[in-house]
This record gives C-alpha cells, structure tokens and sequence, in this order.
C-alpha cells in the first residue's frame, strides 16, 4: 500500500506491464499516459490540465446491425452479446465494451431533417463548417467538438435509405445526465441518434495544447 507501505504480495514487473498494455489494446486506446511524466515536460505548468470525457446520454440510439438500440441498454449487455455497430464508411463493426462514464453537462444538437443528438460539447461530431463546404464541396468532413459548431454547418447523417448530408438547426444546453462511452477498436466511429460521431475518449490536455500523439518527435 503506497501509504501504509505494508507488502500484499509481489507480482513480476512484465506481468503488470503487459496487463496495462493488453488492456489498453483491447479498449482502442493509442497509448499510457504517466501523469509525473506528463507534469515533468509540461510546457504551460501554470494552465493546469483537463481532463476530457465526450460522451452521449442513456437514451441515445446507437444504429447496430438489428436495428436501433440505446446506448443505455447495450451498457447492460456483456461484450459477447454486443451487435455489432454502424460506423461512417457503411460497414458493421464490432464493439468491445459500453459503459457509463458519469454524470455530465449536456446540448441538444437538431438538424433541419429532424436529427437530435444529446452530447457533451467536447465531444466529436463528423461535420464541415458552412465555410469548408463552400470552399471544398462535401468532400472533406472530419471530427469537429461539438462545442465548435455552429448553425448551419453540415452533418453526415444516416437513414434507412442510406446515408446524406444534413444541417445544424440548434445547438441547446440542456443540464446534466448520466453519460455513456463504447469502445470500437477499428474505425472508432458510430451512428448515435442517427448522426455519424466519433466514440468517446479521455485524455490529459493542458488548456490549448494537443494530444500526445500530436507531439511526438518523429526521428
């Protein structure tokens, strides 16, 4: 115990490693993030860190290979009864694991076209600015926070007939909920509420700064 400092038994130093590393795997996380370590090289000590968990509500459906199902209810499954979930490219994949993740400050995101979607702001949407489309069509859609959104930017979508591209109608806070998280190991993408959205993820991110991945030093 770090604080009593009494012994509760003694495992080998790979093991524990390898539990840490297979269990990262096995959620889709890029990496280990040591905190002291992560302290030792921060370049803006005084900014603090943020931790950031985008999540969406209990009642949100999540589009799967039977149909549309909550992500509440899929929580309550094990991972070996999970359907499998729709992702942005148009195929099936499987999940590994959904969970409820907390309590958290929630906005109400529609679409002309009747879409709602109920998400924490830093949570990422498969969107392009009203600007991008001007400018480049609707060929560049990527992973946009929530919170950088605006009405009228547009949103890829899907119905039975497939999917299309559809527009910000309102963006509301609408308090706090219990939030949920699923784990898709390969295109970490899913349809929730009907709407393509990135799965959800933590991190430690000094305000402003980027993600580990972002500042490796490549030799």
């Amino acid at each position: 115990h770090p604080a009593l400092r009494d012994l509760h038994g003694l495992i080998r130093a790979r093991q524990v490693w390898d539990m840490i590393i297979d269990n990262a795997w096995n959620h889709a996380d890029p990496g280990i993030v040591f905190s002291d370590t992560y302290e030792r090289f921060n370049p803006v000590p005084k900014e603090g860190k943020r931790l950031s968990n985008p999540c969406i509500s209990q009642d949100t459906e999540i589009t799967t290979e039977i149909g549309n199902i909550t992500i509440g209810v899929l929580a309550e499954l094990v991972p070996e009864k999970l359907p499998r979930i729709l992702s942005f490219d148009g195929f099936y994949y499987q999940p590994t694991k959904v969970w409820k993740t907390g309590n958290r400050e929630l906005y109400l995101l529609e679409t002309y076209e009747g879409k709602k979607l109920k998400a924490t702001a830093d949570h990422l949407i498969w969107a392009t600015s009203s600007t991008e489309a001007k400018k480049n069509g609707f060929s560049v859609f990527r992973d946009i926070p929530l919170s950088e959104l605006n009405i009228g930017d547009y949103l890829q979508c899907h119905r039975n007939t497939g999917f299309y591209t559809d527009i910000i109608k309102n963006i509301t806070p609408i308090g706090t909920e219990d939030v949920f998280d699923l784990t898709e190991p390969v295109t970490s993408h899913m349809v929730a509420g009907g709407i393509v959205t990135h799965q959800c993820s933590e991190f430690l991110d000094p305000p402003g700064g980027s993600c580990l991945l972002g500042s490796i030093n490549l030799v």
